[in-house]
């Protein structure tokens, strides 16, 4: 018998800005109905915190994306972790990352075969309002609050590896993470 592992989708592009809508009731019944347990969403950004056997994340992003396709007739990405991949994730994030008030939080998750190396040149950021950070698989951001509109950051949906990029507050992530602990 196959081990029951803790995984969470992230869905990119869903919800936002009126676009891709999908209800999350819609979305967990989905899941539910893929065979997956104790299905959990959080928030209408597209976060869904499940059990499964365990497999190869390729396969099992490539059947979810299948089953979203045919159910919702829109192609969505998503970027599979396990709950361990998650939780490094939040443990490797730079020291006092979220501490300073004065700064909105951001993980960029990656979608292979986007690699932080092949992003990070890309970027363009404004000294003094923004700040990035290497992770694995992942790249921190910060951007000040105040200087928010200052930002370059924002451009990064003017490069081709936007669509290899899934965005989630720093709360959220950690929320997710939180989530993952209780089912």
């Amino acid at each position: 018998m196959k081990k029951n592992e803790i995984y969470v989708a992230l869905l990119r592009g869903i919800n936002v800005g009126g676009n891709n809508v999908i209800r999350m009731d819609r979305l967990k019944n989905l899941f539910e109905q893929m065979g997956f347990e104790s299905v959990l969403s959080y928030i209408p950004s597209g976060n869904i915190i499940f059990r499964a056997e365990a497999s190869n994340k390729q396969t099992l992003t490539q059947r979810i994306e299948k089953c979203m396709s045919k159910q919702f007739s829109n192609d969505v990405r998503v970027l599979i972790l396990t709950a361990a991949e998650l939780r490094t994730i939040v443990a490797n994030a730079p020291a006092n990352f979220d501490l300073d008030n004065s700064y909105q939080y951001y993980v960029w998750f990656l979608m292979p075969p986007l690699t932080p190396a092949a992003l990070l040149p890309k970027l363009s950021i404004r000294n003094g309002v923004d700040k990035v950070f290497e992770g694995e698989n992942v790249v921190y951001v910060s951007r000040m609050t105040y200087q928010a509109t200052k930002s370059f950051l924002t451009k990064v949906s003017e490069i081709a590896e936007y669509q290899h990029i899934t965005i989630r507050k720093w709360n959220t992530t950690t929320k997710i993470l939180d989530l993952t602990d209780s089912i």
